[in-house]
């Protein structure tokens, strides 16, 4: 194992502060660093000595033996006992969202659902609804949609840690007084499905809710749509439809950080792409954090020849790294992709969505493909609440056209575009940007193709699914 990074900044909020100095011997469990501000506390994840820190890492070369053993957080954490509540044990453990931006779930938690009112629905995008609609009580939702292709960790942590998750749910249902939880998951997962069915046999109060094989069905008020038939604003957190949305990583840690008064230490995640042996998944379960994008490629096979870029994250919502990055608590994923298409300097319009990457990142790949970007269009429904804030959509995964946004690409002379929307706004660009001439690339081409996942173009799939378990 090579030298293990610990990031200062691994969550939203501040940078923690460092609590140990340059060479101090730490263990799995050792607590490292402690919030400024809105935080989590960050932990060692390997036995080792402290060898550097700098204004945002500390560096850890581990030692030849790692044992299993790690330091509970009742003896790492200053005021934390067995008599400690089950909230102060999940702020204690530094979880954060394992699954998205990694927004402390202590904080999250922190919330009575019994005593929180409903929110102002904004009928516009709920017509559907009575003015005085209101939520009988409060839900934990648990967001199982593995929402970015290709991946299935999470996946296969519900198939093989059922009972570990069931207890996070009812841990997280206690913690906010929840008095019922649904977990959000999709149809086509057969096998996790199952055994969810199964252990769910004596649950009443947990349900499944099955939704469609489409992106960002995953995305936070994509999931309280789905399972609470309420849209929330761009502006609305879950707590306006009396609801707290974890994803299904997290609430087992959550069951860790309770049962075992474990730390976050480690992460599950897929790596897959052009790797020697194939593009299937590779799942690894309890990846030490901090460890190297590179080393986990290695474990994966290594890289086959020519490639294009590695991405640290989703196929959507992943950024381009290095084989020297370290990975994270919010790290889902390592993929390597196939080399990009050349364009010879054709001209390029790019649309920017909120499902999708940023404005530079659908630059950078413009680059990579070797296209000049003459124009650029935000995605109808993508709403910037406050400047320089991240893109939120007002209707995720229901798109009313593109076609306003084609006609300013052909206006502009585009001879291709790049799109980074969503399965239903990919569709309805595709509705009329071909007739008028205009060659599409989706920014996850290059991923789709190394993994032998559809193209998001066309929808061919259904919006709505039955909620009838006939498999």
């Amino acid at each position: 194992m090579g030298n293990v990074q610990m990031l200062l900044r691994q969550h939203v909020g501040a940078p923690c502060a460092p609590c140990v100095e340059v060479g101090a011997e730490v263990k799995k469990g050792t607590l490292i660093a402690t919030p400024t501000g809105l935080g989590a506390n960050i932990f060692s994840s390997v036995y080792g000595k402290v060898t550097e820190i700098t204004e945002d890492r500390i560096i850890i070369e581990p030692a030849a033996e790692q044992p299993d053993e790690f330091i509970p957080v009742t003896e790492s954490v200053e005021g934390i006992t067995d008599e400690s509540s089950k909230l102060d044990l999940v702020k204690a453990a530094g979880i954060v969202g394992m699954g998205g931006a990694g927004f402390p779930t202590g904080v999250k938690l922190n919330i009575n659902l019994e005593e929180t009112p409903m929110g102002e629905l904004d009928p516009e995008i709920n017509p559907e609804l009575p003015k005085d609609f209101k939520l009988d009580c409060g839900y934990i939702l648990v967001n199982a949609a593995e929402c970015e292709p290709g991946l299935e960790h999470n996946t296969k942590q519900i198939e093989e840690q059922s009972d570990k998750l069931i207890r996070g749910i009812k841990y997280s249902m206690e913690i906010t007084h929840a008095k019922k939880a649904i977990i959000a998951i999709k149809k086509k997962h057969h096998k996790a499905i199952k055994v969810l069915q199964k252990a769910l046999e004596n649950e009443p109060d947990i349900k499944m809710h099955l939704m469609a094989d489409i992106y960002p069905m995953g995305e936070e008020r994509a999931v309280v749509r789905e399972c609470l038939g309420v849209l929330l604003t761009t502006t609305q957190l879950p707590s306006a439809a009396r609801s707290v949305v974890i994803n299904v990583e997290t609430v087992c840690k959550i069951a860790e950080a309770v049962d075992e008064k474990k730390p976050c230490i480690s992460k599950n995640m897929t790596v897959r792409g052009k790797l020697n042996g194939g593009n299937e998944a590779h799942v690894f379960f309890d990846v030490p954090v901090g460890v190297s994008v590179g080393e986990m490629i290695e474990k994966a096979g290594g890289i086959d020849g020519k490639y294009g870029e590695i991405i640290m994250g989703g196929a959507f919502t992943g950024k381009s790294t290095t084989l020297d990055a370290p990975t994270t608590k919010t790290t889902g994923a390592v993929l390597v992709t196939i080399e990009f298409p050349d364009l010879h300097g054709a001209t390029m319009g790019i649309l920017v969505c909120a499902c999708g990457g940023s404005e530079e990142r659908m630059r950078e790949i413009a680059s990579k493909m070797n296209a000049k970007v003459v124009s650029m269009c935000k995605c109808k429904q993508a709403i910037e609440n406050k400047p320089g804030a991240p893109l939120k959509c007002l209707r995720p995964g229901n798109c009313p056209g593109q076609v306003k946004n084609n006609m300013q690409f052909k206006k502009d002379k585009c001879e291709y575009i790049l799109i980074g929307n969503c399965s239903d706004c990919s569709n309805t660009v595709m509705a009329s940007g071909p007739k008028m001439g205009l060659k599409v690339f989706h920014q996850t081409d290059h991923v789709m193709r190394t993994v032998g996942h559809p193209l998001y173009r066309s929808l061919k799939v259904s919006k709505e699914v039955s909620q009838d378990i006939d498999f």
